[in-house]
């Protein structure tokens, strides 16, 4: 699959070295479907190491499609139950139950407890 770098539009932050990169003076590349923000710096040109740059969020994304595939049946059981007339305030509680379920069977499937996914959670937000 080819990348394509160009520019950088926005001011972000260098997957590589961290730095706020201004508008226009950075790489910009399109890497599996994420746009990845680097340096052009002479100690910072490397911008496909960006793309791994917060494992914490990558987790955190694999954790949140887990969830999100696991739900697609749920959903559509629970919204032809509420379309036959079931009372709505029992589905969001089982909507809500199932979520739950959902999460507390990606982090298992992770070897992760509830407390290290609110650590993950942290550091992404951190870095």
């Amino acid at each position: 699959m080819e990348t394509k770098t160009i520019t950088n539009k926005y001011k972000g932050t260098c997957g590589n070295c961290n730095r706020t990169v201004a508008a226009g003076e950075g790489q910009c590349s399109r890497i599996d479907g994420r746009w990845v923000v680097a340096c052009t710096t002479s100690d910072c040109t490397e911008v496909g190491n960006a793309y791994h740059a917060n494992p914490a969020l990558d987790t955190l994304e694999e954790i949140g499609d887990e969830v999100t595939e696991r739900m697609v049946p749920v959903k559509a059981r629970l919204r032809e139950a509420l379309a036959n007339g079931a009372d709505e305030g029992n589905i969001a509680e089982e909507a809500m139950a199932m979520e739950e379920y959902a999460l507390e069977v990606a982090l298992t499937n992770r070897g992760l407890s509830y407390a290290d996914y609110i650590a993950l959670c942290k550091r992404a937000v951190a870095a």
